[in-house]
């Protein structure tokens, strides 16, 4: 799966989203996107991090990817390969699951795939190369069975008390397939402890770590400050409207300050 990645962003491109207030449209793969894509998938590189707000535009890049990955027309599909989203919950791995049927619709190829969609289990699986998309949430106990490509993982400091033991599982399974990758997308954890702090904190040449992110001593309130945190802003990913109305409730209540932090800051 090392596709050359300008390569990639032209498949990823000519391929449509499946959600949102932009569906149908061509996925647009944005600068600082084009930028996490070029060192995650790197010769060498095993594990990615990309941290930003809430709202830049990660599952969106998540589900591009995936797309891209059953498709035989993708850069990054071979025959067999095996993509499986990880999110804190099933429901919220659906998401993906979702987005990549109603892409496949509007291209008019969804009758070329077998697709299981049960309470707790769903796949997409190309019937000609076998290429098979899954979907786990963070309580799944069968990861130490994972024998994937590709690991796409939403949000994973949100990933609740299994999240250590599933991303030891999730490194454990990098070395069953050749050029395999696992891909964190999520907002900063609040404790430095938390797996995806650490990663994103590795000094190693099989780790590359993306983080978007406001300093200490930027002032909460300035817009050029949230645009650190949010790369997607100029790009509507969030509205500007979104974060000026948080502003607003943080400047009313200095309590909900820490919990507008996810969306306005992320402070590195």
């Amino acid at each position: 799966m090392n596709a050359n990645t300008y390569r990639l962003i032209s498949s990823l491109e000519s391929a449509p989203i499946g959600d949102g207030d932009l569906l149908g449209q061509a996925f647009s793969v944005h600068p600082y996107q084009r930028i996490f894509l070029r060192g995650a998938f790197a010769p060498g590189v095993q594990r990615a991090g990309f941290s930003a707000a809430r709202g830049s535009g990660k599952t969106g890049l998540a589900s591009a990817l995936a797309l891209d990955a059953i498709r035989p027309a993708g850069a990054l599909h071979a025959d067999n390969v095996e993509i499986i989203v990880v999110a804190s919950s099933f429901q919220q791995g659906r998401l993906t699951f979702e987005s990549v049927l109603t892409s496949l619709g509007l291209l008019g190829e969804a009758d070329d795939y077998r697709v299981l969609d049960q309470q707790n289990m769903a796949m997409i699986q190309h019937r000609t190369t076998k290429a098979r998309l899954r979907v786990a949430g963070s309580d799944n106990k069968r990861a130490h069975g994972w024998r994937f490509n590709l690991a796409l993982c939403d949000e994973p400091s949100q990933w609740g008390p299994r999240g250590e033991s599933l991303a030891a599982a999730i490194r454990t399974a990098l070395g069953k397939r050749k050029d395999a990758r696992a891909l964190f997308l999520g907002t900063r954890p609040a404790n430095d402890d938390h797996f995806p702090a650490r990663l994103l904190a590795e000094k190693d040449p099989a780790v590359y770590a993306q983080v978007h992110a406001a300093g200490p001593d930027d002032r909460p309130m300035a817009r050029r400050t949230w645009y650190k945190a949010n790369p997607g802003l100029r790009y509507g990913l969030p509205l500007v409207s979104v974060l000026e109305a948080e502003a607003r409730l943080a400047k009313r209540d200095p309590a909900e300050l820490a919990s507008c932090r996810s969306q306005l800051l992320v402070l590195n």
